[in-house]
């Protein structure tokens, strides 16, 4: 009898942490557009995001957790990555802010993280408005007159 609901309760303990994926909410309560990384608790690259200003997404390792990428079998089986480190990055590559010891399902405002806090405008737009096209990367400038 014993052994029924001992098999039972190892298949929803078994179950529970094969469903179980990390995720974290971002929110991006700058009036820049921002680009979040994600790192594991080992340095490892999770992912990454673009949030536009006042606006949240979730991130999610659900993909890489159901086969998406052969690298998350791999690197994953025998250490875990949590706590994770957030990482906010302007468009033009500058640090922004950074949050650490995040677990998984928190809510991480940008804001909140320790760092400048603040984009180059010279470098960037700085402020997001809608219904502005909207470029990940800027053209590169060519000098007017020729070359020397």
């Amino acid at each position: 009898m014993y052994k029924k609901y001992l098999l039972i309760a190892a298949f929803f303990i078994s179950f529970s942490s094969w469903c179980e994926a990390g995720s974290v909410r971002l929110f991006n309560d700058s009036s820049f557009r921002l680009r979040a990384v994600i790192r594991g608790a080992d340095g490892s690259y999770q992912g990454e995001m673009v949030v536009n200003p006042q606006t949240s997404s979730i991130w999610s390792d659900s993909l890489q957790r159901y086969g998406y990428t052969d690298d998350y079998n791999n690197r994953f089986k025998s250490r875990s990555v949590t706590p994770y480190t957030i990482i906010w990055y302007c468009m033009d590559g500058s640090d922004f802010s950074f949050s650490d010891n995040v677990a998984s399902g928190a809510y991480v405002q940008a804001q909140h993280g320790t760092g400048k806090k603040s984009c180059s405008a010279s470098k960037s737009k700085e402020i997001f408005k809608p219904g502005e096209e909207e470029n990940l990367s800027p053209a590169p400038s060519t000098p007017q007159g020729g070359s020397k």
